[in-house]
């Protein structure tokens, strides 16, 4: 998804270089936008409403996400793609659940953040321009999105 989007703004690539700030916002909002997992199962741990739909002690709810991710009461103008989004007080990065929240926060969810940040880093030294050069195509299950065939033309430094 970071490939994509950058292939859509060639003009990140020499921010992205040095700007440690940006780096870590746009792999931030990478994750916001279009996250890997879409889906997750949680078990109400009490009774609870929400948005007006009782949901009792013990029962299992499907949590979407992807869709949490483009909440406009969290995130201003959420269908659309800011690499600098988390550079601004309005935005806080707790509020990108694609690594959960609290005990069901991904222990590795650090790690990955960081390798995010060091292959995109490693990207951008290296390469002037993403182009694609064909439709992408996504893997086709609802629960882990991913591409199955991304190609990409790059002009190196």
């Amino acid at each position: 998804s970071g490939i994509r989007q950058l292939a859509a703004h060639n003009d990140l690539l020499p921010r992205l270089r040095h700007d440690n700030a940006l780096l870590r916002s746009f792999v931030q909002e990478t994750l916001r936008y279009d996250p890997p997992v879409q889906y997750g199962i949680r078990v109400a741990a009490q009774n609870t409403e929400l948005a007006g739909v009782p949901i009792t002690r013990d029962s299992v709810v499907l949590v979407c996400f992807g869709a949490l991710g483009r909440d406009p009461a969290r995130f201003h103008d959420p269908d659309s793609f800011a690499a600098d989004r988390f550079l601004t007080p309005e935005s806080e990065p707790r509020d990108v659940l694609s690594f959960g929240l609290g005990a069901h926060r991904c222990a590795g969810a650090e790690l990955a953040l960081v390798t995010g940040e060091i292959a995109f880093r490693q990207l951008a030294l290296r390469v002037d321009a993403i182009r694609e050069t064909e439709q992408p195509q996504r893997h086709t299950r609802a629960v882990v999105r991913r591409y199955t065939r991304l190609i990409v033309d790059v002009t190196r430094q």
